[in-house]
């Protein structure tokens, strides 16, 4: 492909800078052309003629009829080619003849006609808006025009705000799942459902620590695999234009413990063998069907024996790295190289389920354009077929136009540099703008790589406040992107599209000042003695409200809170304002040291004033997998009245309220006098985030607390998951 676009820049510039033999299809807005459909034209050639002439109507005012037969020698030919596979194309100037060609049926024979309009025409569509088609009197093509195309990966998705579009999808070459697949994905809880089967049968759901959960399936049972075909056979029929059929674990872990399952896995090295004995059974039921499997979590790994039958492919994710280096390069990644390299040893059909996004924080500054790209490359060279590129999926995120763009460009053509594009997109898409978003770019890059980020889907913008995303470097990225408005002042649509870039950076600093609180770079001043919100804060949340509504922000992360909500919570932090603590000029002793993925303000946590929120991530002491005992030397003796805490409670993330808290104080630390005791029943199934409020009267002169909270012995059994523990969470311990 990388000759192919080469070639073809060639004759572009032959076009310009020579006197070569050209075919003229509009003169001074006209033409004598006519667009010729072949007998019978399908319903994509029927399309792909009308784009043509729409698109050239559009550049340069000339309407071509579109016939059934030609009536002259002057034709742009819609042919049909038995030779050519999904869609791959060709485009030949004979002549005086324009000939586009490729299967009759797909999409082969409209990606050529959008392939002529972009390279030829030079229109571009970088968004989910109208193309840009440039505005010309004369349209010529080089006599020996040759362009022939094909896919390097035969599924070819970027799941961004753009792709939603048809046009956008088949302008460059791309596919949805949805289209694809008649079961995608997480597929367990579809073939086999719980809310059908488990009360009855839960024989047919996994055995996880010696209890039945509707989690995964049981595998070994072979009504479990009756039902499935049942469900497939009958799903086949409705939609039997679908490609791929998924046959994949639910999300998460709990797999089958069962001793018919146990000695499948155990043969195999793993809970992955079961799944391919049972997928290769589906599979041989349905010969002419393709299925696809994840390698996902703990079914990551390849069995030791047992190999995919040959129309099974595996579907692996890169879940576990981070996204500060290239997949081909990154330590996080090894395993996912690993992974791979065994799979490849099972079979050729392999496909990569990748992730561009920080699913927590859609609006992060998150991994660059040219990583992306980069992985796209990485997994062509490794033999992959299919990419499905998860990005934010129906809702705006950071540069989420530019990752479209060039990861969708890199899917079709991976050998092609992705600068390549990178710079035709920001020059066009940012006009005089350009040059300093470049900049801000290029400080991002930088300052992830000083950093040494380690860039996660699951992060959140606050643990990097004192990293990449500091105030030194916010500061930079601000200016550029002054810079970049200045430059477009006047511009309504590239006005529009930095203010876009700059939503990001305004999103770090709307999240960061909820952890700075009312420190410096926080929410809150002082003034006359008096805690008050900063004069233009909530003039700075209401213009973020405003341009993220504009830019078609749904939600704030993936399956959380729209604008509506996020407004909400901010006028109750305004309404809340600064609550004195008497112990915040003291000091903590931890005996159990804190969460260090999730580090808050240190062991000053539980006193620094700072509230939290519904986000376990910031403003919260986490400890895992031991009690919370913590000793509050408050630096003085003084008269307290009350001591009152909180604790989260967040099933999702194993967050459980402790099941027993004891609080203590003392005048001279070596006596502790017991002031309250809090024992809490096991929870029960509950997914919403809420939380355990507790208040102690004290009347009395102290300097001490210790506070003790002490988790679950265990996971409840309706959140068992092997290898996780219970994690606690502590908001401030307000001393009054």
């Amino acid at each position: 492909m990388s000759r192919i676009f080469v070639c073809l820049l060639s004759f572009i510039v032959m076009h310009t800078t020579s006197f070569a033999q050209q075919i003229a299809l509009v003169e001074n807005h006209q033409s004598q052309y006519n667009i010729v459909l072949p007998p019978k034209a399908s319903k994509e050639q029927t399309k792909a003629a009308f784009i043509l002439q729409d698109y050239i109507y559009r550049g340069t005012g000339a309407q071509i009829p579109v016939l059934e037969k030609s009536t002259n020698n002057k034709n742009i030919l819609i042919l049909s080619g038995d030779q050519f596979q999904d869609g791959a194309y060709a485009i030949d100037a004979n002549a005086q003849q324009l000939q586009f060609s490729a299967a009759a049926k797909g999409k082969g024979i409209i990606y050529s006609v959008y392939a002529f309009i972009e390279e030829v025409m030079k229109a571009r569509k970088y968004d989910q808006a109208q193309a840009f088609v440039p505005a010309t009197a004369n349209l010529t093509v080089p006599a020996n025009y040759h362009v022939q195309a094909s896919p390097r990966f035969i599924y070819r998705e970027t799941y961004f705000p753009a792709t939603w579009d048809e046009e956008y999808r088949d302008w460059h070459k791309l596919q949805q799942f949805e289209a694809l697949w008649g079961l995608w994905g997480h597929s367990f809880y579809k073939l086999v459902p719980p809310r059908q089967y488990f009360k009855a049968h839960p024989e047919y759901f996994s055995l996880v620590n010696g209890e039945r959960k509707p989690e995964q399936l049981c595998l070994s049972n072979e009504a479990v695999l009756q039902i499935a075909i049942q469900y497939l056979d009958s799903a086949m029929r409705t939609n039997p234009e679908a490609v791929y059929w998924s046959i994949s674990a639910n999300d998460g872990l709990g797999f089958c413990e069962c001793d018919l399952c146990r000695k499948v896995d155990d043969a195999e090295g793993g809970p992955t063998g079961s799944l391919i004995h049972f997928v290769n059974k589906i599979a041989a039921r349905f010969p002419t069907k393709q299925f696809t499997t994840l390698a996902y979590l703990y079914t990551a790994r390849a069995p030791q024996h047992v190999k995919p039958v040959d129309n099974v492919h595996i579907m692996l994710s890169t879940i576990n790295a981070f996204r500060s280096k290239n997949i081909a390069e990154d330590p996080s990644a090894a395993s996912f190289r690993a992974d791979l390299q065994a799979w490849k040893d099972k079979t050729s059909h392999l496909m990569v389920w990748d992730y561009c996004t920080q699913f927590t924080n859609y609006l992060t500054p998150f991994m660059n354009a040219q990583l992306i790209a980069q992985n796209l490359q990485y997994f062509e060279t490794q033999g992959i077929s299919g990419v499905f590129e998860q990005g934010s999926g129906y809702t705006y995120s950071d540069m989420a136009a530019l990752k479209s763009y060039v990861s969708a460009k890199t899917l079709w053509a991976p050998t092609v540099d992705p600068l390549t594009w990178e710079r035709d997109f920001l020059d066009n898409y940012y006009g005089r703008a350009a040059q300093y978003i470049r900049t801000y770019l290029q400080l991002l890059t930088d300052a992830i790589k000083a950093a040494q980020t380690r860039l996660d889907i699951y992060g959140n913008p606050v643990n990097d406040h004192n990293r990449y995303l500091s105030p030194v470097h916010m500061d930079a990225f601000s200016t550029a992107l002054d810079k970049a408005e200045a430059a477009v002042e006047g511009d309504t649509l590239r006005m529009r599209r930095v203010a876009e870039v700059r939503l990001s950076q305004e999103y770090v600093y709307l999240q960061q000042a909820r952890f700075y609180h009312h420190r410096a770079n926080g929410i809150f001043e002082q003034v006359k003695g008096t805690w008050q919100v900063k004069a233009n804060f909530p003039r700075r949340v209401d213009h973020f409200l405003k341009v993220a509504k504009n830019a078609g922000v749904q939600e704030l992360s993936e399956g959380g809170i729209h604008l509506d909500a996020y407004e909400k919570e901010w006028q109750q932090i305004f309404a809340a304002g600064v609550r004195t603590n008497l112990a915040a000029k003291g000091t903590v002793k931890l005996k159990y040291p804190f969460e260090a993925s999730y580090p808050a303000n240190g062991l000053q946590t539980l006193i620094d004033e700072t509230p939290g929120y519904n986000d376990f991530s910031y403003n919260w002491q986490l400890v895992y997998d031991h009690p919370l005992e913590a000793t509050i030397d408050i630096g003085k003796v003084m008269k307290v009245q009350r001591i009152q805490t909180r604790f989260l409670q967040d099933a999702r993330h194993w967050i459980f309220a402790p099941h027993f808290t004891k609080i203590e104080v003392s005048r001279d630390g070596q006596t502790y006098t017991t002031i309250d005791t809090v024992s809490t029943p096991e929870p029960l199934e509950d997914y919403d985030i809420s939380f355990l409020k507790i208040a102690a009267e004290v009347q009395q002169e102290i300097r001490y607390i210790k506070l003790t909270a002490i988790p679950l012995d265990q996971l409840p059994a309706w959140r068992f998951t092997r290898n996780r523990k219970v994690m606690t969470a502590c908001d401030e311990v307000w001393v009054e």
